[in-house]
């Protein structure tokens, strides 16, 4: 026999064509994952769920989707800082330091220079126990065209990282740097609470046409 079922009524099928419904979607979601190279919605809603409490501190929330993300494209062989037009070795940031990882050094280089140019100081200062990372700035140590299409934002951005990365690996965190360098050194300690010191080496007085 057959009788009306309106839209409320509970129906024998609904239980299997809900587990059907919900494999359909996630064979479709993983298709779109695998076709996505970083997924921010999927890794943002990742990070939330360990933060305790769902209180959201921001330049942590920051350091946390950097390293995530860029341990993502490490995996699939792609890296951010990889240089453009000159050797590999003149645009890459380097690590150097001691294991106690007490003091990290966030070392900055100067305008139109790149990692290497600052390399005696970073060692000096590893050799007295301190952690010392030197980002490369966006569009130094690469090309020409790249320097010209690269803002202030852009090289606050690369020291950003830096601070992001040096304040995963040691308890406390300085700053500093060699002319442009110095003075993008003393902005991030400007606007990052958790630096415990800066030092700045020839900073620029006055900046124009940024």
């Amino acid at each position: 026999s057959t009788r009306r079922i309106d839209f409320d009524d509970p129906i024998p099928s609904k239980r299997p064509m809900h587990r059907i419904a919900l494999e359909i979607m996630f064979q479709y979601m993983s298709a779109i994952y695998g076709m996505t190279t970083v997924n921010h919605d999927h890794l943002f809603a990742s990070l939330l769920r360990l933060i305790p409490n769902r209180k959201i501190d921001e330049m942590d929330f920051r350091q946390k989707a950097f390293l995530a993300v860029t341990m993502h494209l490490n995996q699939m062989g792609v890296y951010p800082h990889e240089d453009l037009g000159k050797d590999k070795g003149v645009g890459m940031p380097y690590l150097i330091g001691n294991r106690s990882r007490r003091t990290g050094i966030v070392l900055v280089h100067g305008y139109m220079a790149a990692p290497p140019e600052i390399k005696k100081l970073a060692e000096y200062l590893g050799k007295r126990s301190f952690l010392v990372y030197a980002p490369r700035v966006s569009g130094h140590g690469t090309s020409p065209d790249d320097l010209a299409a690269r803002t202030r934002k852009d090289w606050m951005e690369s020291v950003d990282e830096g601070y992001a990365i040096v304040s995963c690996l040691c308890k406390q965190v300085v700053v500093g740097g060699f002319s442009t360098g110095a003075g993008l050194a003393l902005d991030l300690a400007a606007r990052v609470s958790g630096v415990k010191a800066v030092f700045a080496v020839s900073p620029p007085l006055q900046l124009q046409d940024l």
